[in-house]
């Protein structure tokens, strides 16, 4: 391809190719002339020029132009003051959440605790530990706006705390089981029929040494109370029989295992239960009842089910 191109006359493009013996020559339609010219746009004002217009106008109307607002300048103000109204409504929402507060609000929070614990303890919740245990605490925060005296929130907490420093060391997990303890004698002496409390410190005097205060006789009084109140989940059955083996009443301890046995286990969580009723009674049968509970007592074990 040649190209012409000259300070005023349009660039054509043509081609020039050999067909046999005869050569031709093809000129295209004009190109524009690079590079581009730019759009014609209005003329900057000249300072003198606007000098000398200012001097030709009338001083009482040059003051009235001067002290106009900018329409630029007064939408900018206006979108900043709209940006601090609606900062200021948000502020406002998170310090007054639109919570129904009340008792009604505090049990429907404790509900839903309830089975956020079933996720977080059953292992078969997609979302991480860390994610669920944030949204126990948003619960147990969201249903003390309604009534800060809940019993089950109350232990939810201690339930939580307990949860949460598990992995930590010792003596800060102990002494959040120590809370536990305390936290759950507190909530005893308000409602003795309390299924969760009666179930943690049986729980806690299952797993802790005697030296630190763990009494086995104590743990067979608590979970025989949350197995009659559990209403046969297996959970608080489960943990019964283990507090009866450790003190030493393998009968009653085979008993209970039954029941778990031949309660429904249409889920993961009582299907294990089932299968350590098993191994329990079957060890049982053969004389060799363990002395101290099946599972290990960690700290998980001591708030679980």
């Amino acid at each position: 391809m040649a190209t012409a191109e000259r300070a005023s006359a349009p660039v054509l493009p043509v081609v020039l190719w050999q067909d046999g013996h005869h050569t031709r020559v093809v000129a295209g339609p004009p190109l524009p002339r690079h590079p581009p010219e730019p759009p014609a746009g209005p003329r900057a004002e000249h300072p003198a020029e606007r000098l000398a217009r200012d001097l030709a106008m009338d001083p009482a109307e040059r003051l009235a132009r001067d002290l106009a607002p900018d329409p630029a300048e007064s939408a900018a103000r206006d979108r900043v003051e709209a940006g601090h109204e609606a900062l200021a409504r948000l502020v406002e929402r998170a310090r007054k959440p639109a919570w129904p507060a009340g008792p009604r609000s505090a049990r429907a929070a404790a509900r839903h605790l309830d089975r956020v614990f079933e996720a977080l303890l059953s292992r078969t919740d997609p979302l991480p530990d860390h994610v669920l245990y944030e949204q126990a605490a948003l619960l147990i925060a969201l249903g003390r706006l309604g009534d800060r005296h809940n019993l089950d929130l109350r232990v939810g907490r201690l339930r939580l705390t307990a949860l949460r420093h598990e992995n930590h060391p010792l003596p800060v997990k102990a002494a959040a089981l120590w809370r536990l303890r305390a936290g759950t004698e507190e909530a005893l002496r308000r409602d003795p029929d309390h299924l969760m409390a009666n179930y943690l410190l049986g729980r806690w005097h299952l797993s802790a040494p005697r030296l630190l205060g763990g009494r086995r006789d104590t743990a067979v009084v608590h979970l025989e109370r949350a197995e009659r109140l559990g209403r046969g989940d297996t959970r608080y059955v489960l943990g019964h029989a283990e507090a009866l083996l450790a003190a030493d009443r393998p009968a009653d301890a085979l008993s209970a295992l039954e029941r778990v046995i031949e309660a429904p286990a249409d889920q993961p969580r009582t299907q294990r239960r089932r299968q350590s009723a098993i191994r329990m009674s079957r060890a049982l049968r053969h004389g060799h009842a363990p002395g101290r509970p099946a599972r290990p007592a960690g700290p998980r074990a001591r708030v679980k089910g």
